[in-house]
């Protein structure tokens, strides 16, 4: 039984997704989705916003938690659809509720 042990640890391990960098999502391929979808949307704007959005996340990256990436990188790209401007909304919302809660759990 001990034997198989470390093999089950090291399956398990590989099944922990690591989020260490941003990811590179299909910008192009959500703007036009966006723009086909008769939304009004601009594909210019899209492709702007959703870079201004990717520079944003690559100067904060650090600033999220780990689980924060780990979790808001699979929401928004467990429906095949991906868009970075959805990603940082996901992180900011997470990394705002975090500190919120050590400002609450820290009276000072």
């Amino acid at each position: 039984m001990l034997t198989r042990l470390p093999i089950f640890v090291l399956s398990a391990l590989a099944m922990i997704q690591v989020v260490d960098k941003v990811p590179d999502l299909d910008i192009g391929r959500e703007c036009r989705l966006e723009n086909q979808e008769g939304s009004g949307y601009d594909l210019n704007h899209c492709i702007a916003d959703e870079t201004s959005a990717r520079q944003q996340i690559l100067t904060e990256w650090e600033s999220f938690d780990g689980d924060e990436r780990r979790r808001c990188v699979g929401e928004t790209m467990i429906a095949g659809d991906s868009s970075y401007v959805e990603l940082l909304i996901c992180l900011e919302t997470a990394r705002d509720v975090r500190v919120k809660r050590v400002q609450t759990d820290d009276p000072q």
